[in-house]
């Protein structure tokens, strides 16, 4: 649901303010699944009596927060039973992501082997209907990595328009140093497990959880190095756009905000790929479902 004052009457009352919001081109999306309280740009103004909640910033990072999102509950904890899978030489994933049954846009993700043990896993945003009049920017996503066969070893990743440098986020992983570097200046220390956002949803396809536990990751989004915790729930049949699914539900509650939820589906027969995705807020679940998968 997106609210735009050149739709409105020329004698609306709040016409002016509208157009003044609309400049930042404001439109109703969650919070980040990862966190964060909402409401962006509008909060400034929740006492007007038809406040708009966030801004074009919130529905741009909104999809950023996608690409780490599918990740966020992936484990590495040894504790799981683990079963190694390999790695197609190449595959192709687009989800579908909707609000209040409306389709906003889609993710399209792809993997391609480059050499014995290198890869590169791309992913492009695409805006539709009214979000894309809201979405200037296309952001793109590109990991380079090594698989050994039994680990995944991120080596670059980026995030961002590919037209606008400044707005990019990069990460670069030195595996002999112990260190990943970040182009904000900021740098962590690296060990065996560590992954970025576009390379989680891959190591879950090699060392998938079978047990219900609970657990925490880490992921490097290019901006930071944040921690998760997470409960692997239990196995679950649904529905998906791709037919009947055995899946194994993952989720994350915001600690102390029990409205707060984020939950994954994994395909059990599809090497454990998420399905389905719902970030739950008080007022709002935005939905992304797999709709196409080739080369697995």
């Amino acid at each position: 649901m997106a609210i735009a004052c050149c739709w409105m009457e020329d004698n609306h009352p709040y016409r002016n303010w509208y157009r003044m919001k609309v400049k930042r081109l404001i439109v109703f999306t969650p919070s980040p699944p990862y966190g964060g309280e909402g409401w962006g740009e509008g909060a400034a103004y929740r006492s007007h009596p038809n406040p708009l909640p966030q801004g074009r910033r919130d529905f741009r990072d909104f999809f950023k927060n996608f690409l780490i999102s599918c990740s966020l509950l992936i484990s590495t904890s040894a504790s799981f039973n683990i079963a190694h899978a390999d790695l197609p030489d190449s595959m192709d994933l687009t989800y579908k992501a909707s609000w209040g049954g409306m389709t906003i846009g889609t993710l399209e993700k792809k993997l391609r082997k480059e050499s014995d043990n290198g890869y590169i896993m791309t992913a492009k945003i695409k805006a539709s209907g009214l979000a894309s009049l809201l979405l200037s920017d296309t952001y793109d996503e590109e990991s380079h990595f090594q698989f050994d066969g039994d680990n995944i070893f991120p080596q670059s990743y980026r995030l961002g328009p590919l037209d606008n440098p400044d707005k990019q986020r990069l990460a670069t992983f030195d595996w002999q140093k112990k260190v990943v570097k970040l182009n904000n200046d900021r740098s962590y220390p690296l060990k065996p497990g560590i992954q970025d956002a576009a390379t989680f949803p891959l190591y879950w396809m090699i060392k998938p959880p079978v047990n219900e536990k609970n657990g925490d990751i880490s992921i490097v989004d290019g901006k930071r190095m944040t921690t998760f915790k997470y409960t692997v729930k239990g196995k679950e049949k649904i529905t998906t756009l791709l037919g009947e699914a055995n899946t194994l539900l993952v989720e994350r509650q915001k600690e102390g905000e029990p409205k707060k939820v984020f939950r994954m589906w994994l395909d059990i027969d599809r090497s454990y790929l998420a399905v389905r995705l719902e970030n739950v807020r008080p007022n709002n679940t935005m939905v992304f479902e797999l709709e196409k998968v080739e080369g697995l």
